[in-house]
């Protein structure tokens, strides 16, 4: 109630047709254009029709019509999404607020008079920060839909958002713990970082020296994945972990690849610039880069480059 969402549409026949709109219950929705506002709570039908002009007449011709119902629903209960509890001291992931049952933050977000506080309770353990906080942006508490978690170090905090909207205020948490892979700090200091791929991909692997062939190890799962003997890495459906021993002359190097599911999508705006000052929304024709990065169920970044 309250919010809007934008109608979207496929098919045609095109060029030489228009989308129209047109809702059922004006009382309980309003549109303008392609987006609708809850007015009231209810459930309407909203009709998309492709129309023309008919060349001999002028009049309007009706080529495919559709329809989706929206239901309004009051703002009752928020709650907090993270794509994990478990966090790899180092990592990111997102942080966003939804509301029940499943109103996603793109919906919610477009509430008039929304507040929304952040604030974790052990800084020390995880850094909440704005999405585009690196660029010199912070939302204010009425765009504050979204942040970013990182772990800083092992152990527990809880991340608690506070959302006031009008005379109602609302309040969810959720427990994080962020852990520390093992390593071997002596005598040398040796850090296990496999390559990380998804099922059903293909890898280019390069080394800085010619005739170098790729294999795997002989103790190696070969069920996992398969390489060329150019270093081209196809991974199979099974998940698991696998070395691919790198030779030329009498140098040997050993590649970890572990294959893994995609556990979520982060998007992160990078820029060579930055903001003077904070900034509570992103000037107009500033440059930046969207970097789309996938990640485990620790957090970890996969490779690049893969197909």
């Amino acid at each position: 109630f309250g919010s809007t969402l934008e109608i979207s549409s496929r098919g045609g026949p095109k060029p030489d047709s228009s989308i129209v709109y047109h809702v059922g219950n004006g009382d309980i929705l309003a549109i303008d254009g392609s987006v609708v506002e809850g007015l009231k709570v209810g459930k309407t039908k909203v009709i998309g029709r492709s129309v023309g002009l008919n060349p001999s007449d002028g009049s309007v011709i009706t080529f495919t019509e559709d329809f989706i119902y929206v239901t309004v629903i009051p703002l009752n209960k928020v709650k907090i999404r993270t794509p994990l509890l478990r966090l790899k001291s180092g990592n990111v992931m997102p942080v966003t607020l939804w509301a029940e049952p499943d109103v996603s933050p793109m919906v919610l977000g477009t509430l008039k008079n929304l507040r929304i506080h952040w604030r974790v309770n052990a800084p020390d353990v995880i850094e909440l920060k704005d999405v585009f906080e690196d660029l010199g942006v912070i939302y204010g508490e009425s765009d504050a839909i979204a942040m970013r978690a990182r772990g800083l170090k092992q152990g527990k905090a809880k991340i608690t958002v506070t959302v006031f909207h009008g005379s109602s205020k609302f309040t969810a948490t959720t427990d994080l713990t962020v852990f520390k892979t093992l390593e071997l700090e002596s005598p040398k200091r040796i850090v296990h970082d496999p390559i990380i791929i998804p099922p059903r991909t293909n890898l280019q692997l390069k080394v800085n020296l010619d005739e170098t062939i790729f294999e795997i190890n002989d103790q190696a799962d070969r069920s996992v994945i398969n390489v060329s003997s150019d270093g081209t890495v196809r991974t199979f459906e099974m998940l698991g972990t696998s070395l691919v021993v790198a030779s030329c002359n009498d140098q040997k190097l050993d590649i970890p690849i572990e294959v893994k599911n995609v556990n979520y999508v982060m998007a992160t705006a990078v820029s060579s610039l930055q903001l003077k000052g904070l900034e509570s929304h992103l000037p107009r024709d500033m440059n930046f880069v969207i970097s789309v990065s996938l990640h485990d169920n620790l957090g970890n970044k996969f490779s690049h480059s893969f197909e």
